[in-house]
């Protein structure tokens, strides 16, 4: 489906009211992250921006796509200690995802461990389910967060620990650019031999 990806409302909004949008795009993701992309109002009060973002989305008649990202507990100063934990107490993806139509759980941070991964893509299923049950909640997974190099094993691993809590996975394969400045080559290779892993085969939406 012909996508596209805003990292503001305003942006969202400024293009919609200017009716640039491409005339083949049928969704729009709003990406609100803890950085410059987002403005600072929208990163303190995902709520109120992501509702209004998915009340213009649907007014023009596009799938709405709900992305926020773990990192928006930082909004506004500080550090949080375990951002994870923070954002499930937040509620902030059951508020962003309250009137959207997809939702990306931004888990993706935690793949290197499969019990947290699985454990906060739990919650916070739980948590969206309880406030739009007819949402479809997928788990985000990418082969190149920061930090050390990811493995296939890690993604099937994360996968199988995530896969009772959601409908899918979104799979990121990012490199080096303005949107990920510390990520290193895409790793095309480590998604398609995690995604062909013979131990998903019984997941829905897998086969052997």
């Amino acid at each position: 489906m012909p996508t596209m990806s805003f990292k503001s409302f305003t942006d969202l909004d400024d293009t919609l009211s200017r009716g640039t949008l491409r005339p083949d795009i049928r969704a729009v993701i709003y990406d609100a992250e803890h950085w410059s992309k987002t403005p600072d109002d929208e990163q303190r009060d995902p709520a109120a921006f992501y509702q209004r973002a998915a009340q213009l989305a649907h007014a023009h008649g596009l799938i709405f796509i709900a992305t926020p990202a773990m990192d928006l507990v930082n909004a506004g100063g500080g550090k949080a200690a375990d951002p994870a934990a923070a954002f499930v107490r937040r509620r902030i993806g059951a508020e962003a995802a309250r009137f959207a139509d997809v939702v990306d759980i931004q888990a993706q941070s935690l793949e290197r461990d499969a019990k947290a991964y699985g454990s906060f893509v739990a919650q916070v299923s739980a948590q969206i389910r309880a406030v739009n049950p007819a949402a479809t909640v997928l788990a985000g997974l990418s082969t190149n967060p920061h930090g050390s190099a990811i493995t296939p094993d890690m993604l099937v691993a994360a996968m199988l620990a995530g896969a009772g809590h959601v409908s899918g996975f979104w799979m990121n394969v990012p490199g080096k650019g303005s949107d990920c400045p510390k990520c290193n080559a895409p790793r095309p290779d480590v998604a398609v031999a995690a995604l062909t892993d013979g131990r998903l085969a019984g997941l829905p939406g897998f086969s052997s």
